[in-house]
């Protein structure tokens, strides 16, 4: 599953957009935590930017396995948001546009260029480009 925060995703074609993907991760915020907080000089928990991380991974993996439910391959246009809700809990939303996508063909797009003039990574060539750098010494031997 893709999921990916632009408007469109480079290399592929949307045959079919299936609509809004939203899920929601509710969190209990801990009280005595943020007690501890002011007591720190108001300074965040440790693992606040921990706890924070996992919960955007599992709000991620949530949102790909639902959208992987409703018969999407990837995920444009994703995004978060979070609020709090009431005084114990927090709530981590991700949301996108659910869609089903097709790679372009081998030979259309502008990445394709490289690998039809020969110079783009998949070239399966034994050869090592020995040109010289215009302006750059040629080292012998």
């Amino acid at each position: 599953m893709m999921v990916v925060t632009t408007d469109s995703l480079p290399g592929y074609e949307v045959r079919h957009v299936i609509g809004q993907v939203i899920v929601s991760v509710p969190r209990t915020r801990n009280p005595f935590s943020e007690g501890v907080k002011t007591l720190r000089g108001n300074f965040l928990h440790p693992k606040a930017s921990d706890h924070l991380q996992r919960w955007r991974v599992s709000a991620l993996t949530k949102l790909g396995a639902s959208a992987e439910l409703m018969g999407a391959n990837a995920v444009l246009a994703m995004r978060f948001e979070h609020r709090e809700v009431g005084l114990m809990w927090m709530e981590m939303c991700a949301y996108g546009t659910a869609v089903v996508v097709a790679r372009l063909p081998h030979d259309s797009g502008p990445v394709d260029r490289w690998e039809r003039e020969g110079r783009g990574p998949d070239v399966d060539d034994d050869e090592e480009d020995t040109a010289p750098i215009e302006g750059l010494p040629v080292r012998e031997g």
